[in-house]
């Protein structure tokens, strides 16, 4: 009896872990139905930071320096926005997200009238060949 009833038990775990996993799958679906990998979503879910605006006048700053990498269009990982305080001056860094495991740090000085200068960009990781 025990050996039947554990076995029991152990299909019904196995049975819904699956449904679980199922979930999850069917979750991370955008609305064409495409799967999306996990670090994406977690890019657009991180894209509602505080002071978007400061965060978008950064790299807009940052995508008009010359001889530098294309950072055009990639997501937003995550940034120290949260922190800034308007008024003060703050070194503003926006880290993005870039191909196969690649990832842009920028970095921004924010003057006291709360205007963002670009200051440098550096790379981590390799990009996707």
């Amino acid at each position: 009896m025990t050996s039947l009833r554990q076995w029991m038990v152990s299909a019904a775990l196995g049975i819904g872990m699956t449904m679980s996993a199922g979930n999850v799958l069917a979750q991370s679906q955008d609305e064409s139905g495409q799967q999306q990998r996990p670090e994406n979503q977690q890019a657009r879910s991180t894209q509602q930071q505080p002071h978007p605006e400061l965060v978008a006048q950064c790299l807009d700053t940052a995508k008009n320096r010359p001889n530098q990498e294309d950072i055009q269009g990639l997501a937003v990982l995550e940034t120290n926005a949260g922190d800034y305080k308007s008024g003060h001056e703050y070194p503003l860094v926006v880290n993005l997200q870039g191909e196969g495991n690649a990832i842009y740090v920028v970095e921004c000085h924010v003057d006291q009238q709360g205007k963002p200068h670009f200051e440098d960009i550096k790379a981590r990781g390799q990009p996707k060949k």
